[in-house]
């Protein structure tokens, strides 16, 4: 086990959905980080803590990614 002072400060999913909500770059990002963060939850106990922690760095750097589109946007044809 490490180290007392080696370990990271606890915190809840419900605290990382906050911060990551808030940290995303757009709104369509924001509502794609409350799914992201559950299905991330649903995972992590059939996972190593780190991969847990890797899950969560991957996703950030998705929310926080202007040039991302998590779903692709209406063409003009597809609009009427």
């Amino acid at each position: 086990m490490a180290k007392r002072e080696e370990l990271l400060p606890g915190f809840s999913w419900t605290q990382l959905e906050r911060q990551l909500v808030d940290l995303s770059a757009t709104p369509a990002q924001a509502d794609m980080a409350r799914h992201l963060v559950s299905a991330t939850r649903k995972l992590a106990p059939f996972k190593p803590p780190e991969m847990v922690l890797r899950e969560i760095l991957c996703l950030t750097w998705v929310l926080l990614d202007e040039n991302f589109k998590g779903e692709s946007e209406p063409g003009p044809a597809e609009m009427t």
